[in-house]
């Protein structure tokens, strides 16, 4: 498994990736009390021929670097709050509960948010590898048979199912009652070895 993952060694300097082709009235998004979905449009790297867009943040390199780079609406405030929580259950058997801040200390840029919510998986992973036990390999290799998703290590977080090259942010959601950001996190679904 290579290390590839460090979205900017988890900095939080966001400097390079900004956009200056920032539009005024983008705060549609959500309704009139704060919450709502929050979702990472992505222009595909060939919409030009057609292909598009798609929904998600990537979590490894060099596809985050790339979704980070063709995210839309980069700068739109989504999330106005001076701390939330945010809070990650999925593939994790003991939830990570982050409490974070905006850089601005008022709200949460969608390229901020994007960018912390990865740099906080990807801690989670590496503290999980440093923390466990267990080997991290496929169910395959510890269990046989043809699964190759990830197999269950019994670290910090216990991660299962997947390893962080699997996973794909596309949407958050916002609880301005309890200040708490739960996320849409999927994965490229169950894998097999042949």
């Amino acid at each position: 498994m290579g290390k590839e993952w460090v979205a900017d060694e988890f900095s939080d300097d966001l400097s390079d990736d900004l956009s200056d082709d920032l539009s005024d009235d983008l705060s549609d998004d959500l309704s009139e009390d704060g919450d709502g979905d929050i979702e990472f449009m992505v222009d595909h790297p060939f919409v030009e021929e057609g292909r598009g867009e798609y929904l998600c943040i990537y979590f490894t390199n060099p596809r985050y670097e790339r979704s980070i780079r063709l995210m839309r609406d980069k700068e739109q405030e989504v999330i106005e709050t001076e701390e939330a929580t945010l809070v990650i259950k999925y593939p994790v058997r003991n939830e990570k509960h982050v409490k974070l801040k905006p850089r601005n200390g008022k709200a949460f840029t969608r390229v901020e948010l994007a960018r912390k919510i990865v740099q906080e998986y990807q801690k989670m992973y590496w503290e999980e590898e440093e923390s466990t036990k267990l080997p991290v390999e496929t169910s395959a290799e510890r269990h046989g048979g043809i699964l190759a998703n990830r197999a269950e290590t019994d670290g910090r977080w216990g991660i299962w199912g997947h390893d962080l090259e699997d996973l794909q942010l596309t949407c958050i959601s916002y609880s301005s009652e309890d200040k708490t950001i739960n996320l849409g996190v999927d994965s490229l679904g169950a894998l097999f070895t042949i």
